[in-house]
């Protein structure tokens, strides 16, 4: 068993930069409100006044990390399984992952079934969380048979990679043979080389013997009362 920790956007888009762009606004009026008193505390340093203003700022950086909903996945006992805290939130069997792709720059994370649905979305956050996509993945390369295709592409300034891998149909595992009864196993009740009971082919009869000459009255025996020499 597996278990990879991580952070995802939150599923409203617009939330976070809404939060943003209304703190944002809000420190630049306080700066303007409060600009001789920053000036003199600063003595009109830049660096004096982007170390005052960065207090300002750090708490914004948190509430957008606090915004973003904390996930898990748990990879082993031929289940993979999206859960937040003790809270399952989707899961997929083994053999029932045919795709698994990482996309874009963000790097997401996709898995796709056999009949070609997305059951699967996963979005880690920028940063720190960049590589958790491709850690899933790379654990997944391990637990099945896959064939993976690589694509690099590039975004302004910024390269990454794309992986494609697929995953065929798992097949019977090993050379075990069906149960009850193997293929290549005899019969209980008679082999194919055993002779037939009672009685052989080759068995003569119990009752008269085919060799055994008569014992009530031989063939060469004259008749009796009255002799051929007479």
């Amino acid at each position: 068993m597996k278990t990879v920790k991580f952070r995802v956007r939150n599923p409203i888009k617009w939330l976070a930069p809404l939060i943003s762009t209304v703190y944002l606004i809000g420190v630049v009026f306080l700066c303007i409100q409060n600009f001789k008193f920053l000036l003199i505390l600063t003595a009109g340093s830049r660096f004096l006044f982007l170390l005052v203003l960065a207090p300002a700022v750090a708490p914004l950086f948190l509430l957008l990390w606090l915004l973003s909903p904390a996930r898990q996945v748990r990879m082993g006992e031929g289940r993979f399984v999206l859960a937040w805290g003790d809270d399952v939130l989707d899961q997929i069997t083994y053999p029932e992952i045919a795709h698994m792709r990482i996309t874009g720059i963000g790097q997401q994370l996709d898995i796709f079934d056999r009949a070609g649905v997305q059951r699967l979305h996963i979005e880690p956050l920028k940063g720190y969380y960049s590589n958790k996509s491709a850690e899933i993945l790379d654990f997944m390369r391990t637990q099945l048979p896959h064939l993976e295709n690589k694509v690099e592409k590039k975004k302004g300034q910024n390269n990454y990679v794309e992986r494609y891998v697929d995953f065929p149909p798992q097949q019977n595992q090993g050379p075990q043979q069906p149960q009850p009864q193997p293929g290549w196993q005899q019969p209980h009740q008679q082999g194919g080389w055993q002779q037939p009971q009672p009685q052989t082919g080759w068995q003569q009869p119990q009752g008269q013997p085919g060799w055994q000459q008569s014992s009530q009255q031989p063939t060469y025996q004259q008749p009796q009362g009255q002799s051929g020499l007479r």
